[in-house]
């Protein structure tokens, strides 16, 4: 299975995104937004995409986004690797 990483680095615990970034073992990827990492998803071959503090952290900026850009209702998070739509 591959995988590759992403972090979000913020102003302060939880606050404003001051970036984000990704690695999928050969190239780093620099994200102007969540969107704009959402998409990497979606285009890259990576099976599963791991964020230290995922689960706890970095999944909090990811889920409006994701809600918002394919219309769901409800998140479940699964330990700090895993996002299903439902």
């Amino acid at each position: 299975m591959n995988f590759g990483v992403y972090d979000f680095e913020t102003y302060g615990l939880g606050g404003e995104i001051a970036g984000i970034g990704a690695y999928d073992g050969i190239e780093y990827f620099y994200c102007d937004g969540v969107n704009d990492l959402i998409d990497l998803f979606e285009k890259s071959s990576i099976e599963v995409w791991y964020a230290h503090n995922g689960g706890k952290y970095d999944v909090k900026y990811l889920i409006d986004a994701i809600k918002d850009r394919y219309y769901v209702n409800y998140l479940l998070i699964n330990g700090s690797l895993s996002l299903k739509a439902y």
